[in-house]
């Protein structure tokens, strides 16, 4: 049987953190502004697309993900008092710490379990809601040997748990007997895949979810070969 696994990428493959919110005040502190923390958040869900799932963007992906991030962000700035060029150069300083791999720390069974899978004649597709370089990030941490394909919402235009973004993924990975989503979120990667018609594996289940209604609820990321037999 040809399988494809989709593995969602924070959470799951490197461990969860908060690198937009901090790569943004980290931007904004070196151009010389401290803004409350609430504030910031506030704007990242206002203006990130996987913040705002139901708005579909088809026609405006990859650099123009970008541009229309960054030019709210600059706005967000000029509001705040901020010259143009600070605001500019807030913009540009944010998309190079958020997109460097510096800030993000793979599981320690990550690239083990990416590469098992596989050995098993397994196809591995990274399938995240995030930023078009993710594949740099994915290849510093040693996973692009065992990656057949990284597909982002940046790039599709739609973000988890919508069914069109799952859709497209699967057209793009192409024709298998079955396709596995593997992620932590029980909406988002759980209930997104299997609404799309995806078997599913939850991973690092969060305490009180361990129902979530999935294929196999697997701890750790060493556990996804045995639970694929």
């Amino acid at each position: 049987m040809k399988t494809a696994l989709f593995w969602d990428f924070d959470g799951t493959l490197i461990y969860a953190n908060e690198s937009f919110y901090e790569s943004f005040r980290d931007a904004l502190a070196g151009n010389g502004m401290v803004l409350a923390e609430a504030e910031l958040y506030d704007f990242l869900h206002a203006h990130v697309s996987w913040h705002n799932p139901d708005r579909g963007f088809t026609g405006r992906t990859g650099e123009l993900w970008w541009t229309d991030l960054q030019t709210a962000m600059k706005d967000f700035c000029l509001a705040h008092g901020m010259s143009a060029e600070a605001a500019d150069n807030t913009a540009r300083r944010f998309r190079q710490i958020v997109t460097s791999s510096e800030i993000y720390t793979p599981y320690p069974d990550a690239a083990a379990a990416l590469k098992t899978c596989h050995e098993r004649g397994y196809d591995n597709y990274i399938l995240s809601s995030n930023f078009p370089e993710l594949p740099a990030v994915a290849e510093s941490f040693g996973f692009s040997p065992y990656i057949r394909g990284t597909l982002l919402s940046a790039d599709i235009g739609w973000e988890k748990p919508r069914a069109e973004l799952f859709l497209e993924a699967m057209k793009r990975a192409g024709d298998y007997d079955e396709y596995i989503m593997i992620g932590d979120n029980p909406a988002k990667d759980i209930a997104g895949g299997r609404a799309a018609g995806m078997k599913t594996i939850y991973v690092h289940p969060r305490p009180g979810t361990e129902n979530t209604e999935c294929d196999a609820v697997v701890q750790e990321l060493a556990g996804i070969p045995e639970a694929l037999n």
